[in-house]
């Protein structure tokens, strides 16, 4: 919390000690908050401030192969309008692959799509991760609000690490 300095000595008053101890208190506070900038700042010139997340445990060159034939294969996700139907078939197209795809034997089994892997797949069909549970909430309302219970507002934070060109999200 920062620290108060007024009210202000007046010219020709007399700075007290309560005003001085105030003004120490400023002083130090803004050290404190300048030496914490200087380590942000040391550990992102390092490179470990950006690091990217890996929402769900893939194969990528499968998952590489499954972005590439519902972008550019008969389906040509891309040119649909609708975001919607987009992510949709993505869907449907997911839940026959992702048992090559995954790496995750708990997720294998499971027949529901978890929230990051909605967010993976709004990825994949050249969606922002941010506007994944908008999409979401016309075919899916439950999905929407578990992604948006889930991931929060991290959620917008993940929009940096999506390449759309590519359908790509935290993978180099």
């Amino acid at each position: 919390m920062p620290v108060s300095l007024t009210p202000r000595p007046q010219p020709g008053d007399i700075i007290t000690a309560d005003w001085m101890a105030r003004l120490a208190d400023a002083i130090g506070e803004l050290y404190t908050q300048t030496e914490g900038l200087s380590r942000r700042l040391a550990l992102l010139e390092q490179g470990g401030g950006r690091r990217v997340p890996e929402l769900v445990p893939v194969d990528p060159d499968k998952f590489k192969n499954f972005v590439e034939e519902i972008r550019g294969g008969n389906l040509m996700l891309l040119n649909e309008p609708d975001k919607s139907k987009r992510i949709d078939k993505a869907r449907e197209m997911w839940l026959e692959r992702r048992q090559d795809v995954l790496l995750d034997d708990d997720l294998k089994s499971s027949q529901e799509l978890t929230e990051q892997e909605w967010v993976l797949l709004g990825t994949a069909v050249g969606i922002k991760p941010s506007d994944v549970p908008r999409v979401l909430a016309t075919k899916y309302p439950s999905s929407s609000r578990a992604v948006v219970t889930e991931m929060g507002d991290s959620i917008y934070e993940l929009d940096n690490f999506a390449n759309l060109t590519e359908g790509k999200i935290g993978f180099r």
